[in-house]
């Protein structure tokens, strides 16, 4: 994973778990069995030659449990090591609600603008009592829309962009 920061990519999605920590450097990605890349290896790998966007579907991945200022995070490590921007979250969300709303950020946003815009376009999308979901979507994913509360702050505002929009 740290090889691709290097750049030369346009999207990195990962995908699986993260944890906060008190101490931020050692907060990490869970990326495999028994292994985590903490903060402290990404932002030992020095910046790259201008990435793209990277997506954390992972919990509490744009969270600070320690610090005051919550400066330093998983997504702002990516940052510091070469993304062009990085979505992350600040708190503990379901899987399934994370798929759905980042499939919908990804499917009906995304294409059309900028990290950022898609981001906020897609929260606004989620506090409109008229949204449609999109049919494209697969059937689980449009279940699981269908019964969200997405006037709860814990579902629309869960997501963060950082960097370049």
């Amino acid at each position: 994973m740290l090889g691709v920061i290097a750049g030369g990519y346009s999207v990195l999605h990962y995908a699986g778990h993260a944890r906060s920590s008190v101490v931020s450097a050692d907060s990490a990605l869970e990326i495999a069995e028994g292994e985590k890349l903490p903060v402290r290896r990404v932002l030992g790998r020095g910046a790259g030659v201008g990435g793209g966007l990277v997506v954390l579907s992972a919990c509490m991945s744009d969270l600070s449990d320690g610090d005051h200022d919550e400066a330093l995070t998983i997504a702002t490590a990516f940052l510091a090591a070469g993304a062009r921007g990085v979505v992350g979250s600040r708190w503990a969300i379901e899987d399934d609600v994370r798929t759905a709303v980042l499939m919908v950020i990804f499917h009906r946003f995304l294409g059309e603008s900028e990290p950022g815009v898609a981001l906020a376009r897609a929260q606004r999308w989620m506090l409109d009592p008229a949204r449609q979901v999109p049919v494209e979507l697969a059937d689980e994913l449009v279940d699981v829309l269908a019964r969200l509360d997405f006037a709860d702050p814990a579902i629309w505002a869960a997501f963060t962009h950082q960097g370049v929009s």
